[in-house]
């Protein structure tokens, strides 16, 4: 009989020290968990991130694409009380047109132009 409560006494403090080891690894789990989750929302996010990056490359490219289909080259700016743009070896200003384009902003690196319809950023060469 003593063999017997021994035993059980001794299974009981295995299984003691079984759930005392599975409770103390709970938040451990848990933490591992949130982490994963905030890995795939980091990850989801650098995903999209790189998209855009990629979108915005594409129009970097249409716009340079447009701009040299218009045959204009930026290779000047000049700012100040009144800025202008040298583009195509003419000096220019803000509403001026060439090309049937019509200069809508000078800014410090570019210059945009626009039919209308379409409007491009030159960018000074």
């Amino acid at each position: 009989m003593k063999n017997k409560i021994a035993n059980l006494i001794t299974k009981d403090k295995e299984i003691s020290k079984n759930m005392l080891l599975v409770i103390c690894a709970i938040p451990a789990v848990l933490l591992f968990m949130q982490c994963n989750q905030k890995q795939e929302r980091i990850m989801s996010r650098v995903r999209e991130e790189r998209q855009l990056v990629l979108q915005l490359s594409e129009l970097q490219a249409q716009q340079k694409n447009l701009a040299s289909r218009a045959g204009l080259s930026l290779t000047g700016i000049i700012l100040g009380d009144t800025p202008t743009a040298v583009i195509n070896d003419m000096v220019l200003k803000t509403g001026d047109e060439i090309a049937g384009k019509k200069i809508v902003q000078i800014r410090e690196d570019s210059v945009i132009i626009s039919d209308g319809q379409e409007v491009v950023e030159l960018k000074l060469e």
